[in-house]
Parts: structure tokens; sequence; C-alpha cells
């Protein structure tokens, strides 16, 4: 789940979101906007939002990484 979807089912707010996790306003933002910002997330920032949203926001979810982001044609490690 991402972080916009983590606070429409919560109903809350970014500025709510922000506050617990101890970051920006515009931090939170941005995270929401994960098509835009996913490179730029620093590891610090994926652990509190981990952690303010109880685990329900991954790393994974953050960067936008998935199963379905790998090609198909992708070769396992040998």
């Amino acid at each position: 789940m991402n972080l916009r979807q983590y606070l429409v089912s919560r109903n809350k707010r970014q500025v709510e979101f922000a506050r617990e996790a101890g970051l920006s306003k515009a931090c939170v933002s941005k995270l929401c906007r994960p098509e835009k910002y996913r490179n730029r997330v620093s590891v610090d920032v994926i652990r509190k939002v981990y952690e303010a949203s109880g685990g329900a926001v991954t790393a994974d979810d953050l960067l936008g990484l998935s199963l379905a982001s790998i090609p198909h044609n992708a070769q396992a490690a040998e």
C-alpha cells in the first residue's frame, strides 16, 4: 500500500501523518506522489514512514518496487 492509500484508508491528513512521523508536510506530500519522487527517498525517511504507519507502508511501497515491475524475461542469477 502506498502512502496516499494508507492516508485515505485511515482518513488521516498529510500534516497529521507528518507530525507523527517526524517529517515535514512537504516531504509527506512528495511521498504521496511516488511516480515522481521514488528515487529520492532516504533510508531514514523510509524508516520513519514504516514506523509511523505501523508497518503498513514498506520500503518497497515507497520505492515503487513490486514483482510486477520485474521484466518477464528477467533471468534468475545462476
